[in-house]
């Protein structure tokens, strides 16, 4: 399948970023995990501010950080919009949801893989409101790579085949600039519930493709 093949090419590097290598970042996250949970004691509600204080303490946060950016990044590396949603990523966990690192390591692997797809497509939509169009257009005019827009419509399209009549019409008024639950709902004529559901699709569906084998 074109798109497929368009994709894969596309998001296959997983770049060459600095801190420890892939097999040793489990067992620092864990480390580093142990030690911050033990400083913070048991209290089950922590204030985000408490805890991002408990992390910048640890030695090992940089080290983990630029690991947990590699697996994010992993499969969005080569894609135009990618560390654009990597860094949007890691920002909104620190800034938002530190206890995100807090969690077990594969929990965390996953939250962070999945909030990158889904930032990665609003900077799709971000990209495409900036242009003024719904899709992707090769602009020979445009000092951007046509390469790189191809393979952004090659992933729109695989994503497209991949959701329900729903999902489909909420991801297209979405690419026509509908950002807002009500004016998707005046697009499509979907009701509110309708299209959180279909956005949730939409989310599960861009982070099988960007990472199909966990």
């Amino acid at each position: 399948m074109k798109g497929l093949n368009g994709l894969v090419l596309t998001l296959a590097g997983i770049g060459l970023l600095s801190g420890p290598g892939l097999a040793d970042g489990p067992r620092l996250h864990e480390g580093l995990r142990s030690r911050v949970l033990d400083a913070l004691g048991d209290s089950s509600t922590r204030a985000a501010s408490d805890v991002r204080a408990a992390l910048r303490d640890d030695p090992d946060l940089d080290r983990l950080l630029d690991y947990l950016r590699t697996r994010a990044a992993a499969s969005v590396k080569r894609h135009d919009a990618g560390d654009d949603a990597v860094q949007q990523t890691l920002l909104k966990v620190w800034r938002g949801r530190p206890d995100v690192f807090l969690l077990p390591h594969d929990e965390t692997i996953r939250y962070l893989r999945s909030a990158t797809g889904r930032n990665l497509l609003t900077e799709i939509d971000r990209t495409n409101a900036r242009r003024g169009v719904g899709t992707i257009n090769i602009d020979p005019a445009d000092n951007r790579d046509p390469a790189r827009d191809a393979d952004t419509q090659d992933l729109v399209d695989t994503l497209r085949d991949r959701l329900d009549e729903a999902g489909q019409k909420v991801l297209d008024a979405r690419l026509q600039g509908h950002h807002s639950e009500r004016k998707i709902a005046a697009a499509t004529g979907l009701t509110r519930h309708a299209i959180g559901h279909a956005t949730r699709g939409i989310t599960s569906a861009l982070s099988e493709l960007l990472d199909p084998v966990s």
